[in-house]
Protein backbone atom coordinates (compact mmCIF):
# COMPACT_ATOMS: atom_id res chain seq x y z
CA UNK A 1 0.00 0.00 0.00
CA UNK A 2 3.08 2.23 0.68
CA UNK A 3 3.19 2.58 -2.93
CA UNK A 4 0.06 3.41 -4.13
CA UNK A 5 -0.86 7.19 -4.78
CA UNK A 6 -2.77 9.45 -2.29
CA UNK A 7 -5.21 12.30 -2.76
CA UNK A 8 -5.26 14.54 -0.36
CA UNK A 9 -7.54 17.66 -0.91
CA UNK A 10 -6.36 18.80 -4.55
CA UNK A 11 -3.26 17.19 -4.26
CA UNK A 12 -2.24 13.41 -5.40
CA UNK A 13 1.01 12.00 -4.20
CA UNK A 14 2.75 9.70 -6.06
CA UNK A 15 3.26 7.09 -2.99
CA UNK A 16 2.62 7.39 0.97
CA UNK A 17 6.19 8.18 1.76
CA UNK A 18 7.24 12.04 3.01
CA UNK A 19 10.40 12.98 3.86
CA UNK A 20 11.00 15.67 6.64
CA UNK A 21 13.96 17.48 6.72
CA UNK A 22 15.41 18.59 9.98
CA UNK A 23 17.18 22.27 9.36
CA UNK A 24 20.08 21.38 7.46
CA UNK A 25 22.09 24.73 8.14
CA UNK A 26 23.53 24.70 4.45
CA UNK A 27 21.61 27.35 3.40
CA UNK A 28 21.95 31.45 4.40
CA UNK A 29 18.76 33.09 5.72
CA UNK A 30 18.86 34.66 2.54
CA UNK A 31 20.32 32.68 -0.05
CA UNK A 32 19.39 29.23 -1.46
CA UNK A 33 22.25 27.18 -1.58
CA UNK A 34 23.21 24.39 -4.70
CA UNK A 35 24.50 22.30 -1.43
CA UNK A 36 21.05 22.36 0.00
CA UNK A 37 19.54 21.42 -3.02
CA UNK A 38 21.36 18.41 -3.91
CA UNK A 39 20.95 17.30 -0.67
CA UNK A 40 16.68 17.39 -0.98
CA UNK A 41 16.97 16.24 -4.94
CA UNK A 42 18.68 13.52 -3.73
CA UNK A 43 15.59 12.22 -1.49
CA UNK A 44 13.39 12.98 -4.32
CA UNK A 45 15.29 10.88 -6.34
CA UNK A 46 15.01 8.42 -3.93
CA UNK A 47 11.26 8.28 -3.76
CA UNK A 48 10.04 10.77 -0.96
CA UNK A 49 6.21 11.53 -2.81
CA UNK A 50 6.77 15.08 -1.04
CA UNK A 51 9.85 16.87 1.04
CA UNK A 52 8.98 19.22 4.03
CA UNK A 53 11.44 21.98 3.95
CA UNK A 54 11.17 24.29 7.51
CA UNK A 55 11.46 27.79 6.06
CA UNK A 56 11.37 30.49 8.66
CA UNK A 57 8.59 33.31 8.17
CA UNK A 58 10.29 36.11 7.92
CA UNK A 59 14.22 36.78 8.19
CA UNK A 60 14.02 38.67 11.65
CA UNK A 61 12.75 35.95 13.59
CA UNK A 62 14.11 33.03 11.33
CA UNK A 63 15.21 29.76 13.45
CA UNK A 64 18.68 28.69 12.87
CA UNK A 65 19.37 26.69 9.52
CA UNK A 66 16.35 27.55 7.66
CA UNK A 67 16.38 29.94 4.72
CA UNK A 68 13.66 32.30 4.95
CA UNK A 69 10.61 33.10 2.98
CA UNK A 70 11.49 36.91 2.83
CA UNK A 71 14.44 35.61 0.32
CA UNK A 72 13.81 32.19 -0.99
CA UNK A 73 13.63 32.98 -4.53
CA UNK A 74 16.88 32.78 -6.67
CA UNK A 75 18.15 30.96 -9.86
CA UNK A 76 19.36 27.85 -7.77
CA UNK A 77 16.14 27.62 -6.33
CA UNK A 78 13.84 27.72 -9.58
CA UNK A 79 16.48 25.21 -10.94
CA UNK A 80 15.89 22.96 -7.69
CA UNK A 81 11.92 23.47 -7.84
CA UNK A 82 12.24 22.18 -11.68
CA UNK A 83 14.28 19.04 -10.49
CA UNK A 84 11.50 18.04 -7.98
CA UNK A 85 9.32 18.21 -10.54
CA UNK A 86 11.03 16.05 -12.84
CA UNK A 87 10.84 13.39 -9.71
CA UNK A 88 7.36 14.11 -9.07
CA UNK A 89 8.29 15.36 -5.68
CA UNK A 90 6.11 17.72 -4.13
CA UNK A 91 7.86 20.88 -2.15
CA UNK A 92 5.52 21.81 0.96
CA UNK A 93 7.57 24.40 2.90
CA UNK A 94 7.20 23.60 6.91
CA UNK A 95 6.68 27.74 8.11
CA UNK A 96 8.60 28.48 11.67
CA UNK A 97 9.29 30.96 13.59
CA UNK A 98 11.98 30.94 16.53
CA UNK A 99 10.60 29.92 19.82
CA UNK A 100 10.24 32.88 22.45
CA UNK A 101 11.10 33.17 25.90
CA UNK A 102 7.84 32.44 28.19
CA UNK A 103 7.86 35.93 29.80
CA UNK A 104 9.20 37.54 26.21
CA UNK A 105 5.70 35.77 24.87
CA UNK A 106 3.31 36.36 27.18
CA UNK A 107 3.88 39.72 27.23
CA UNK A 108 3.50 40.60 23.05
CA UNK A 109 0.96 43.16 22.52
CA UNK A 110 -2.37 42.40 20.41
CA UNK A 111 -0.48 44.52 17.42
CA UNK A 112 2.87 42.59 17.42
CA UNK A 113 0.14 39.23 17.05
CA UNK A 114 -1.35 41.11 14.21
CA UNK A 115 1.90 41.67 12.33
CA UNK A 116 2.69 38.17 13.13
CA UNK A 117 -0.34 36.90 11.34
CA UNK A 118 0.33 39.00 8.35
CA UNK A 119 4.01 37.58 8.34
CA UNK A 120 2.33 34.21 8.23
CA UNK A 121 -0.06 34.99 4.99
CA UNK A 122 2.61 37.24 3.52
CA UNK A 123 5.10 34.02 3.32
CA UNK A 124 2.30 31.32 2.10
CA UNK A 125 1.40 33.84 -0.70
CA UNK A 126 5.58 34.07 -1.10
CA UNK A 127 5.78 30.40 -1.22
CA UNK A 128 2.87 29.73 -3.23
CA UNK A 129 3.26 32.16 -6.33
CA UNK A 130 7.43 30.44 -6.26
CA UNK A 131 5.68 27.23 -6.60
CA UNK A 132 5.06 25.32 -3.40
CA UNK A 133 1.58 23.00 -3.50
CA UNK A 134 0.88 22.88 -0.24
CA UNK A 135 2.18 24.55 2.87
CA UNK A 136 2.27 23.26 6.52
CA UNK A 137 2.25 25.41 9.51
CA UNK A 138 4.72 23.88 12.52
CA UNK A 139 2.57 23.96 15.56
CA UNK A 140 4.96 21.45 17.91
CA UNK A 141 8.54 21.12 19.69
CA UNK A 142 7.88 24.46 21.72
CA UNK A 143 8.23 27.07 18.52
CA UNK A 144 6.37 30.01 17.94
CA UNK A 145 2.80 28.73 17.28
CA UNK A 146 2.80 25.63 20.08
CA UNK A 147 3.34 28.16 22.78
CA UNK A 148 0.10 29.62 22.54
CA UNK A 149 -0.90 25.68 23.84
CA UNK A 150 1.09 24.86 26.44
CA UNK A 151 0.20 25.76 29.66
CA UNK A 152 4.10 26.15 30.52
CA UNK A 153 4.64 28.48 28.16
CA UNK A 154 1.89 30.49 27.76
CA UNK A 155 0.60 32.85 31.12
CA UNK A 156 -1.00 35.16 28.58
CA UNK A 157 -3.96 37.04 30.60
CA UNK A 158 -5.78 38.06 27.18
CA UNK A 159 -8.35 36.01 24.66
CA UNK A 160 -5.17 34.25 23.63
CA UNK A 161 -4.42 32.87 26.84
CA UNK A 162 -4.51 28.95 27.89
CA UNK A 163 -8.10 29.97 29.86
CA UNK A 164 -9.78 30.61 26.26
CA UNK A 165 -10.30 27.73 24.07
CA UNK A 166 -7.32 26.41 25.51
CA UNK A 167 -5.17 28.63 24.16
CA UNK A 168 -6.06 28.04 20.61
CA UNK A 169 -7.36 31.04 19.88
CA UNK A 170 -4.47 32.95 17.83
CA UNK A 171 -4.32 29.66 15.94
CA UNK A 172 -7.99 29.53 14.71
CA UNK A 173 -8.03 33.03 13.78
CA UNK A 174 -4.49 33.06 11.86
CA UNK A 175 -6.23 29.74 10.00
CA UNK A 176 -9.55 31.79 9.39
CA UNK A 177 -6.89 34.26 8.47
CA UNK A 178 -5.03 32.53 6.00
CA UNK A 179 -8.01 30.55 4.21
CA UNK A 180 -9.68 33.88 3.39
CA UNK A 181 -7.02 34.74 1.57
CA UNK A 182 -5.92 31.71 -0.31
CA UNK A 183 -9.03 29.23 -0.20
CA UNK A 184 -8.07 26.82 -2.70
CA UNK A 185 -4.20 26.50 -1.85
CA UNK A 186 -3.73 23.35 0.69
CA UNK A 187 -3.17 23.74 4.20
CA UNK A 188 -1.36 21.44 6.78
CA UNK A 189 -0.91 21.83 10.34
CA UNK A 190 2.03 19.69 11.99
CA UNK A 191 1.09 19.11 15.83
CA UNK A 192 2.26 16.86 18.82
CA UNK A 193 0.07 14.68 19.79
CA UNK A 194 0.66 15.61 23.61
CA UNK A 195 2.82 17.45 25.24
CA UNK A 196 4.07 15.04 27.95
CA UNK A 197 5.89 16.76 30.36
CA UNK A 198 4.58 17.65 34.09
CA UNK A 199 1.98 20.04 33.38
CA UNK A 200 1.80 20.52 29.63
CA UNK A 201 -0.84 20.22 27.24
CA UNK A 202 -2.40 16.10 26.71
CA UNK A 203 -4.25 14.86 23.98
CA UNK A 204 -7.84 15.90 25.01
CA UNK A 205 -6.34 19.18 24.02
CA UNK A 206 -5.32 18.51 20.56
CA UNK A 207 -8.26 16.45 19.62
CA UNK A 208 -9.90 19.25 20.56
CA UNK A 209 -7.82 21.82 18.36
CA UNK A 210 -8.19 19.29 15.54
CA UNK A 211 -12.37 19.11 16.17
CA UNK A 212 -12.48 22.76 15.86
CA UNK A 213 -10.06 22.85 12.38
CA UNK A 214 -12.19 20.24 11.28
CA UNK A 215 -15.71 22.09 12.26
CA UNK A 216 -14.51 25.09 9.69
CA UNK A 217 -12.21 23.41 7.50
CA UNK A 218 -9.64 25.58 8.42
CA UNK A 219 -7.16 23.10 7.20
CA UNK A 220 -6.46 20.14 4.42
CA UNK A 221 -4.43 17.63 6.80
CA UNK A 222 -2.58 17.25 9.99
CA UNK A 223 0.61 15.98 10.67
CA UNK A 224 0.80 14.50 13.82
CA UNK A 225 3.80 13.18 16.19
CA UNK A 226 3.90 12.00 19.69
CA UNK A 227 5.50 14.74 21.80
CA UNK A 228 7.33 17.69 22.07
CA UNK A 229 11.14 17.66 21.39
CA UNK A 230 12.88 17.15 25.29
CA UNK A 231 9.59 15.61 26.67
CA UNK A 232 9.64 12.77 29.30
CA UNK A 233 9.52 10.10 27.23
CA UNK A 234 11.67 8.70 25.28
CA UNK A 235 11.21 9.39 21.30
CA UNK A 236 14.17 8.07 18.78
CA UNK A 237 16.75 6.28 21.10
CA UNK A 238 17.94 2.90 20.12
CA UNK A 239 15.65 1.91 23.06
CA UNK A 240 12.88 2.88 21.40
CA UNK A 241 11.52 0.42 18.76
CA UNK A 242 9.92 1.13 15.15
CA UNK A 243 6.21 1.41 15.50
CA UNK A 244 6.44 2.16 18.85
CA UNK A 245 3.93 4.99 19.15
CA UNK A 246 1.60 3.36 16.74
CA UNK A 247 -1.15 2.60 19.54
CA UNK A 248 -0.72 6.17 20.61
CA UNK A 249 -1.44 7.38 16.78
CA UNK A 250 -4.44 4.54 16.86
CA UNK A 251 -6.20 6.12 19.77
CA UNK A 252 -5.77 9.65 18.45
CA UNK A 253 -6.97 8.41 14.94
CA UNK A 254 -10.21 7.50 16.55
CA UNK A 255 -11.18 11.47 16.97
CA UNK A 256 -9.52 12.97 14.33
CA UNK A 257 -11.49 12.46 11.21
CA UNK A 258 -9.72 14.58 8.79
CA UNK A 259 -6.47 13.02 6.42
CA UNK A 260 -3.88 12.61 9.13
CA UNK A 261 -0.12 12.01 8.63
CA UNK A 262 1.89 10.62 11.32
CA UNK A 263 5.51 10.74 12.00
CA UNK A 264 7.46 9.51 14.64
CA UNK A 265 9.23 6.23 14.59
CA UNK A 266 8.35 5.02 11.40
CA UNK A 267 11.51 4.19 9.73
CA UNK A 268 10.68 0.88 8.69
CA UNK A 269 8.12 -0.30 5.70
CA UNK A 270 6.16 -3.08 8.10
CA UNK A 271 5.16 -0.56 10.99
CA UNK A 272 4.33 1.66 8.31
CA UNK A 273 2.60 -0.78 5.91
CA UNK A 274 0.63 -1.41 9.13
CA UNK A 275 -0.71 2.16 9.67
CA UNK A 276 -2.14 2.86 6.14
CA UNK A 277 -3.21 -0.84 5.79
CA UNK A 278 -4.87 0.17 9.08
CA UNK A 279 -6.15 3.78 8.14
CA UNK A 280 -4.37 4.80 11.35
CA UNK A 281 -2.57 7.56 8.77
CA UNK A 282 -2.96 8.05 4.82
CA UNK A 283 0.73 9.40 4.50
CA UNK A 284 3.78 8.51 6.48
CA UNK A 285 6.23 11.22 7.32
CA UNK A 286 9.87 9.75 7.96
CA UNK A 287 13.28 12.30 8.94
CA UNK A 288 16.12 10.25 9.85
CA UNK A 289 15.83 7.22 7.73
CA UNK A 290 16.18 9.64 4.93
CA UNK A 291 19.29 11.03 6.21
CA UNK A 292 20.96 7.42 6.25
CA UNK A 293 19.68 6.70 3.02
CA UNK A 294 18.52 9.07 0.50
CA UNK A 295 17.00 6.14 -1.40
CA UNK A 296 15.33 4.70 1.59
CA UNK A 297 11.80 4.79 0.13
CA UNK A 298 12.80 3.96 -3.56
CA UNK A 299 14.94 1.03 -1.50
CA UNK A 300 11.93 -0.40 0.67
CA UNK A 301 9.67 -0.46 -1.90
CA UNK A 302 11.66 -2.30 -4.04
CA UNK A 303 12.53 -4.67 -0.51
CA UNK A 304 16.13 -3.96 -1.27
CA UNK A 305 19.03 -3.86 1.08
CA UNK A 306 19.13 -0.01 2.78
CA UNK A 307 21.30 1.83 4.85
CA UNK A 308 19.16 2.17 8.57
CA UNK A 309 19.30 4.64 10.80
CA UNK A 310 21.40 4.06 13.78
CA UNK A 311 19.41 6.17 15.99
CA UNK A 312 22.58 7.94 17.50
CA UNK A 313 21.19 11.35 17.63
CA UNK A 314 24.39 12.76 16.08
CA UNK A 315 21.62 14.45 13.66
CA UNK A 316 19.89 16.18 16.45
CA UNK A 317 22.64 17.14 17.79
CA UNK A 318 23.95 18.62 14.82
CA UNK A 319 20.90 21.38 15.04
CA UNK A 320 21.23 21.60 18.99
CA UNK A 321 24.92 22.41 18.34
CA UNK A 322 23.89 24.63 15.34
CA UNK A 323 26.33 22.91 13.16
CA UNK A 324 25.75 21.77 9.29
CA UNK A 325 23.65 18.85 9.28
CA UNK A 326 25.64 15.34 8.33
CA UNK A 327 24.86 12.11 9.28
CA UNK A 328 27.08 9.72 11.40
CA UNK A 329 26.43 6.35 9.14
CA UNK A 330 26.03 8.13 5.95
CA UNK A 331 29.15 10.11 4.62
CA UNK A 332 26.72 11.32 1.68
CA UNK A 333 23.81 13.02 4.00
CA UNK A 334 25.00 16.68 3.55
CA UNK A 335 27.57 16.07 0.71
CA UNK A 336 25.82 15.29 -2.73
CA UNK A 337 26.42 18.32 -4.20
CA UNK A 338 30.43 17.57 -4.33
CA UNK A 339 29.43 14.93 -6.78
CA UNK A 340 27.35 16.88 -8.54
CA UNK A 341 30.54 19.57 -8.56
CA UNK A 342 32.78 16.85 -9.88
CA UNK A 343 30.68 16.51 -12.80
CA UNK A 344 30.65 19.59 -13.75
CA UNK A 345 34.65 19.58 -13.67
CA UNK A 346 34.38 16.98 -15.80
Amino acid sequence: MLQESKTIGSLCFKNRWIFLSPPTGYSKTDEFSEREAAFFCARAEGGAAAVLMPVGVRKEDCPWGMISADCIENAEFSVFLQQMKEYECKWIPLLSMDHMETNEFSSLQSFALEEIATAYCAAIQKVKAIGAEAVALSVKDGDFLSSFLSPLCNHREDRYGIATEQGHTFLLELLRKIKSQTEDFPVFIFLCAAEMRSGGFGPESTISLCHAVEKEGLCDAVILKPAWEGAAVDQDSVFTSDGAFLPLFRAMRKHIHMPLIINGMMGEKESAENAVADNVADLIVSSRAFLADAAFAEKQFADKPFYPCQKCGHCKQCVVNQTALSCAFSADCGNEWIEKQRRKIA
